[in-house]
């Protein structure tokens, strides 16, 4: 999908209110892989494909198992990021369908537990039958920040806890 028809989407979907931008965003797409454990498919891990270069960086922490999202844009109008589900098992899971259900956010380098959110990385829309999460993120100023992905599937609500890092102010 091209960053003209997310923005016609999102005015359609939001009473014409647009996305907040000085500049025009880049879209991010990040892969969200879900991985059902073998012999219980109800307990399910959430992972992101490890991306060292490039605007968009995520990886594993060994030393505590936790994903990071860097994002790096050099000042241009922040992202458009797309988490995209990868559901190869069939395990349905979808994202919620209201944005703020879908994503917690905070400004602060851990990840929230309730609802709240950040004006610097805002969910904006469910799109794609509900495996496509849409994100503003302003990447600006610099900062870390917690977030939590939250899913529906056929075994009930499941969460992922990656933490954020805005690279530039």
């Amino acid at each position: 999908m091209s960053f003209h028809r997310i923005l016609k989407w999102l005015g359609t979907m939001f009473g014409g209110q647009t996305v907040p931008n000085l500049k025009k965003p880049e879209i991010a797409n990040i892969e969200v892989v879900v991985t059902p454990e073998t012999g219980n498919p109800s307990n399910m891990k959430f992972s992101f494909p490890t991306k060292l270069n490039g605007k968009v960086k995520h990886w594993k922490e060994n030393s505590d198992d936790t994903w990071h999202v860097r994002f790096e844009n050099q000042g241009a109008g922040g992202f458009l990021v797309l988490f995209n589900i990868e559901d190869d098992n069939g395990t349905g899971c979808r994202f919620h369908d209201d944005p703020a259900e879908a994503m917690y956010c905070h400004g602060l380098p851990s990840c929230p537990t309730g609802p709240s959110r950040w004006e610097q990385f805002v969910p904006v829309g469910v799109i794609n039958d509900g495996r496509t999460l849409v994100v503003f993120n302003r990447n600006n100023p610099a900062h870390d920040f917690g977030f939590t992905l939250r899913f529906t599937t056929d075994f009930g609500p499941r969460e992922f806890d990656p933490i954020g890092e805005d690279a530039n102010g």
